[in-house]
């Protein structure tokens, strides 16, 4: 069918423009950026298709009746929908990157504040290391029906577990030591997103 023929298009398009076998070793922002673009006209085009299908009426005249699209939706589709799919957990797995790269640059103030400045550096390290294992593997992460990146992205997601635990303990001592309103600004601004992870942001609450 020529439509599910065009999903492959888009698909063989996307995948040749990201390149499953450099995008987790080229740099997070570049890779980040090629993500969400692919993702962006991947949905452009199933978005144009809805509105086509929603208007196919209005190309018949009144003494014609419309002929509608009676195939299956959700199998010519299917293979589209589920590279999506994937784009979107990859998406998701480089906006932590980008969130935890923040960390290189973090300089805490107060007190406790090299003691905790040194600290971050630790998760940072931890975070390069976990995000680099995925620069050495050789399965190819753009292929839906390869479930070797999901398993190592559950690896990765529990790992990290543990160090948003950490960082919300170091969050919260140095927000202790915040004698200011200003203090307090200046803080959350330089850890960015990271005040927005579910356990860092229970944390702080």
């Amino acid at each position: 069918m020529l439509l599910e023929e065009t999903c492959n298009l888009f698909i063989d398009m996307a995948r040749k423009f990201l390149d499953p076998g450099s995008i987790f070793q080229i740099e997070v922002e570049e890779a980040a950026d090629k993500v969400i673009r692919s993702q962006k006209n991947l949905k452009e085009f199933k978005k144009t298709f809805q509105k086509y299908k929603g208007k196919l009426a209005t190309y018949f005249t009144e003494e014609k009746k419309p002929k509608t699209w009676d195939f299956q939706e959700v199998l010519v589709f299917k293979r589209f929908d589920s590279f999506q799919s994937r784009l979107n957990i990859i998406s998701e797995f480089f906006t932590t990157a980008q969130q935890f790269q923040k960390l290189e640059r973090v300089e805490i103030g107060g007190i406790r504040g090299k003691m905790l400045t040194n600290h971050v550096k630790k998760i940072y390290v931890e975070f390069g290391e976990l995000y680099a294992t995925f620069g050495m593997r050789t399965y190819d992460a753009l292929n839906p029906k390869d479930k070797k990146f999901l398993r190592d992205y559950e690896k990765f997601n529990c790992k990290l577990f543990c160090l948003d635990r950490k960082l919300g303990a170091i969050l919260s001592r140095a927000f202790e030591d915040c004698t200011e309103s200003q203090s307090v600004f200046r803080l959350l601004h330089v850890f960015g997103g990271l005040v927005d992870r579910k356990l860092i942001s229970l944390e702080l609450s």
